[in-house]
């Protein structure tokens, strides 16, 4: 059986999951992205400094971006 290949293209949120959702089915996945590193608009998000993670997505796609890299 010939093995799947799938282009990502957007280092976005959605990318990057459609990317690693892929990946661990085994399919193999090249993500392009304009930009000089992935995250999309997400990855400009800033921490508002609270004791309390209020998941604003800020952290959550930095340890997807190493996950995908």
């Amino acid at each position: 059986m010939e093995k799947k290949r799938v282009l990502v293209i957007g280092g976005g949120t959605a990318g990057m999951t459609s990317a690693l959702e892929m990946a661990e089915r085994g399919i193999e996945v090249i993500l392009i992205e304009k930009e000089k590193e992935i995250g999309g608009r997400a990855a400009t998000y800033c921490c508002k400094a609270t004791d309390e993670c209020n998941r604003c997505a800020a952290c959550l796609v930095l340890q997807q971006r190493d996950d995908v890299l």
